[in-house]
């Protein structure tokens, strides 16, 4: 089976998805359809002929569910800026569940509190 590509364009197939990502192939899926968008590449080849890839701050971004170019798009920030700026970032929906699941303790504290009144 593959996927119609009627809604975004350049998605890729399930073929191509179980190629490319291997095991996290489904994650990824799952990901991208949350997200809306195709993931980027994880790796950027180096600079240096032998060294190794090196991880691709579009994908950092990208697992974090920001807007594409949230940071990646910043004029003048190095790749290594990029990921320290990311490293350093809050992921928005797990902020957002922080903040849901401290809220709620305060609300049940503060009805305990007026009830025992």
């Amino acid at each position: 089976l593959q996927w119609e590509d009627t809604e975004r364009k350049g998605t890729p197939t399930p073929l191509v998805q179980a190629e490319r990502w291997g095991e996290y192939a489904a994650a990824v899926a799952r990901h991208e359809m949350a997200i809306g968008r195709v993931a980027p590449s994880p790796t950027r080849p180096s600079q240096r002929a032998a060294a190794q890839p090196k991880l691709s701050p579009e994908f950092v971004e990208w697992l974090m569910m920001l807007p594409a170019g949230h940071v990646t798009g910043v004029p003048r920030l190095s790749r290594s800026q990029q990921l320290r700026a990311l490293g350093n970032g809050v992921v928005p929906a797990q902020a957002a569940e922080g903040i849901a699941r401290c809220l709620a303790i305060v609300r049940a504290g503060a009805a305990g509190r007026s009830a025992a009144a």
